[in-house]
């Protein structure tokens, strides 16, 4: 079973890439560190708590419809977050995503706090995914 910080793990891995060898390297060839699966599980609890201690219901608030062979609406916000940290230019702020004012209030709370909103990554000595600290 996918848990929702997994589809925020392979959202992350899906827009991202990588440099090996002096080649760039689509992320997703490669598996997640386990270090890099309980940072992104442990941010994901943490965000997910803060988004309905404000009130957020992704059942009530999503706009867009979804497939629900993709995940429930957590899934989908769990990669919204993703997109909106990795500055893709897509994620929690798309019109038409999550009811209005709701993008905006998630894109103020992805990125609150962290030093910088963007994971970045690199293939560990164990040719996994791992992200800077």
């Amino acid at each position: 079973m996918t848990t929702t910080a997994q589809h925020a793990i392979d959202t992350l891995l899906w827009c991202s890439t990588v440099e090996q060898d002096g080649e760039t390297i689509e992320a997703d060839n490669f598996e997640a560190s386990p270090q890099l699966v309980a940072r992104l599980s442990k941010e994901w609890e943490q965000f997910s708590n803060q988004a309905m201690e404000i009130g957020f219901d992704p059942e009530e608030h999503r706009e867009l419809m979804i497939n629900r062979a993709n995940g429930d609406e957590w899934a989908h916000c769990a990669h919204d977050w993703i997109l909106t940290r990795q500055g893709t230019g897509s994620g929690l702020n798309d019109p038409g995503r999550w009811a209005k004012p709701w993008g905006e209030k998630l894109t103020r709370l992805a990125i609150y706090g962290l030093k910088d909103e963007e994971i970045y990554l690199y293939i560990d000595d164990n040719n996994q995914i791992a992200a800077e600290a």
